[in-house]
């Protein structure tokens, strides 16, 4: 941000011969990301993350009717037992359009530490004739088999002509026995 309050300075207001050492148009990067969090803060309508994300899935929904999102947030049960955990599948319609042409191989692999939360990001994978596509991402709450195959599920659902025949993944057993779980008879 620092660099394009530069560029700006200096292409748009240099009829202005402006002091580079002038805070005012060469603010420090503490200052840029003090007002970029205030802005980010001011255009929060809750302060609870979940229902944040919930509210931004509904935007989404309502600015891309063509993409896909599903989610649900982490709630426990009235007895404490029977709780949902977090979960949330995005695709758009071109991802869905490359997943049907290039999706006989797909690759499933998952990032970790990317953002504020311990959460898995996972990103399905397609190669095409130029390069890799990401074809749909997912965060769930827990790595278990069962938290890794209900997210496939749903972006099964979302694209029935799809032909998932080969699989690539890391040696991890829950994310195997999720992919054997959803779709039998693929080649990992």
């Amino acid at each position: 941000m620092q660099r394009h309050l530069s560029l700006y300075v200096e292409k748009e207001l240099q009829h202005l011969s402006i002091d580079p050492f002038n805070q005012r148009y060469f603010s420090e990067k503490k200052t840029i990301r003090n007002h970029m969090y205030k802005y980010i803060v001011k255009e929060r309508t809750s302060s609870i993350d979940q229902e944040e994300l919930g509210n931004k899935v509904v935007m989404w929904k309502s600015q891309h009717p063509n993409h896909n999102f599903f989610f649900r947030p982490f709630a426990t049960g009235d007895d404490g037992e029977d709780s949902k955990n977090l979960l949330f599948v995005h695709q758009t319609d071109s991802q869905s359009n490359f997943l049907k042409k290039y999706g006989n191989v797909v690759l499933m692999d998952a990032t970790y530490k990317t953002m504020k939360y311990m959460l898995p990001l996972f990103f399905l994978v397609v190669k095409t004739n130029n390069d890799f596509q990401v074809v749909a991402s997912f965060i769930i709450q827990s790595e278990s088999s069962a938290d890794i195959g209900e997210p496939l599920e749903v972006i099964k659902q979302w694209n029935p002509e799809w032909k998932y025949q080969n699989c690539m993944t890391d040696y991890d057993e829950s994310e195997i026995h999720a992919i054997e779980k959803v779709f039998p008879g693929v080649y990992l």
